[in-house]
């Protein structure tokens, strides 16, 4: 059977090539690709939450610095044994953020791949607090390890046709053609806007803060400056918790961190149940019923 550019890379194999160096012919090698360097749980519950977000970070490339804008994917599973997480011991998590740098063109110019591997385990809190929070359970995160991966400079060229993030180590991680369009609009953004996308975004969130702050104003000549203070108090803790920030910086062109980050689109959670295969070998097949569900935020439980 021919093999596929994605066969290629998904597993650790040879790519061969031929160059002319001094008017002789030589044959070179190098491999390409790699093994996903996890096995997963033997765990009959997978949950997996996942977003995508864009930052903007100063970065040395080939001895020159760059102000790249990130693209960005959170993917976190987690394995477990009952379909409630609160009934069970430990929940084995996986947090997977894989990232690739844009220059001001739009092109990708850098990447990696950071995965971070935490066993989650059920403690038994005690008091009053702990009762009317509903935080007597909770789940204490201990980390098993935490690594990142360089992409390899041979693939950044091919990550928007192969949707594959080949890294250092033999470490190949398939991004997802979802991801992939996302990294494509943002590039084609960048390069048609002269700017970056988390610059526009947050300049957009800017002008609705002055809005909000005149508002505060109309609002300190209608009603008691205490109850004006209590509702601007309210709205810039409000803003600053959603958007990021401190509530006490003013004003507002100092209030956002220009640099990001801003996240795209909601939360999406997806639910798992696994079967045994006729080789023995356990698979997960999605609960329809219990997947595609979007929030603004990541469920954590702790």
């Amino acid at each position: 059977m021919k093999k596929t550019i994605i066969d290629l890379f998904l597993k650790k194999s040879e790519m061969t090539a031929t160059a002319t160096i001094n008017g002789e012919t030589h044959e070179l090698s190098m491999t390409i690709g790699g093994d996903d360097p996890y096995e997963e749980p033997e765990k009959p519950i997978k949950e997996q939450q996942y977003y995508y977000f864009c930052h903007v970070i100063d970065k040395f490339i080939d001895g020159e610095q760059y102000a790249i804008t990130v693209v960005s994917k959170f993917d976190m599973k987690r394995y477990y044994e009952r379909i409630t997480p609160r009934e069970n011991d430990i929940i084995h998590k996986l947090v997977d953020i894989s990232s690739v740098g844009l220059d001001g063109n739009g092109k990708i110019v850098c990447g990696w791949h950071n995965r971070h591997i935490v066993d989650e385990e059920k403690m038994i809190g005690g008091g009053i607090i702990d009762e009317i929070l509903n935080t007597r359970i909770y789940f204490d995160p201990k980390t098993k390890s935490n690594e990142t991966y360089k992409a390899k400079p041979q693939n950044l060229s091919n990550i928007l046709c192969d949707n594959l993030l080949v890294c250092e180590k033999n470490v190949t991680i398939d991004l997802g053609e979802k991801f992939v369009e996302c990294i494509k609009l943002i590039a084609d953004f960048t390069r048609k806007n002269d700017t970056t996308y988390p610059y526009a975004r947050i300049n957009d969130e800017i002008a609705e803060f002055d809005n909000i702050r005149t508002a505060i104003g109309v609002i300190n000549n209608i009603f008691p400056i205490g109850k004006s203070f209590k509702l601007a108090q309210y709205v810039i803790s409000y803003i600053g918790e959603v958007i990021g920030g401190s509530s006490l910086v003013l004003p507002a062109t100092e209030f956002y961190n220009l640099r990001g980050p801003v996240k795209i689109g909601q939360v999406t959670k997806d639910m798992y149940e696994s079967y045994i295969g006729q080789n023995s070998k356990r698979y997960y097949g999605k609960i329809e019923k219990e997947s595609n569900k979007k929030s603004d935020n990541v469920e954590i439980y702790y």
